[in-house]
């Protein structure tokens, strides 16, 4: 091999809030799955720990002692899941970087897939979800809602079963970092700053310890903050209803 040659460094982010149970289990499993390519790749695994109050943030610091591909962030409290994979995002270094859920809900076998795509060309790869049958009615009912009402009042299309598991490259990475959102909609905002783009698909897994932190309050939230960051709709009413009431006093 060429002394001079410089293998592409590939950064993958998590997001981890109270995962005590089983972020070892993910830490395993994913470079399990990696094993086979770091002839190829210098890696390095983010962990950012949303303000976790278990035993968390302890784990990650065993991690790093045993293996120093491991970096860690700490929160100072729970900022949420799109700030914690955008404080990740702006600290990892990687050539290509993927984000993905620490709850082996997203499929590290997947990977191998995905940077082969990145190699042939594509800046962004998003993954969808199969069908999977165990949600709730509800969940099940406000998602379509929600997909259905952003997608007809923004031209930035986001997919129903899209999900936090994407792999992008360096240049998509630091024109998403460019957006000054503060309240973040990531699926929105990585269809919003264009390139190539391909699809992969799988099936999720269940979830491996704990419980989903994502309440009904926080997917509210998040529907809101989605619809009134891509749509200028919310404005144009605002507006509308701005005039009504000026000329409704005036005639009173």
């Amino acid at each position: 091999m060429d002394s001079d040659y410089k293998k592409k460094c590939l950064s993958i982010i998590t997001a981890a809030y109270n995962e005590a149970d089983g972020i070892k289990t993910f830490y395993e499993g994913l470079t399990g799955n990696i094993a086979g390519l770091t002839n190829d790749y210098d890696w390095e695994i983010v962990f950012v720990d949303d303000g976790s109050t278990d035993s968390t943030l302890n784990i990650l610091k065993e991690l790093r002692r045993k293996d120093n591909r491991v970096k860690w962030l700490s929160l100072s409290r729970n900022f949420g899941h799109q700030a914690a994979l955008t404080a990740g995002l702006e600290c990892a270094k990687g050539d290509a970087v993927i984000m993905m859920d620490c709850d082996l809900q997203h499929p590290a076998s997947l990977i191998p897939d995905m940077i082969n795509k990145w190699e042939n060309g594509f800046d962004i790869v998003l993954t969808t979800r199969e069908e999977k049958h165990d949600h709730g009615i509800l969940k099940k009912i406000t998602s379509a809602c929600f997909y259905r009402i952003i997608n007809r009042m923004s031209k930035t299309k986001v997919s129903p079963s899209s999900a936090d598991f994407r792999l992008m490259s360096r240049k998509a990475i630091n024109a998403l970092l460019k957006l000054g959102e503060y309240h973040r909609f990531i699926r929105g905002m990585v269809s919003w700053v264009g390139f190539k783009t391909c699809e992969l698909s799988y099936k999720p897994k269940t979830r491996y310890a704990g419980k989903s932190k994502y309440t009904f309050k926080k997917m509210l939230n998040l529907a809101f903050d989605g619809i009134t960051s891509f749509s200028v709709v919310p404005l144009r009413i605002s507006a509308i209803l701005g005039v009504l009431i000026f000329f409704g006093a005036l005639a009173y």
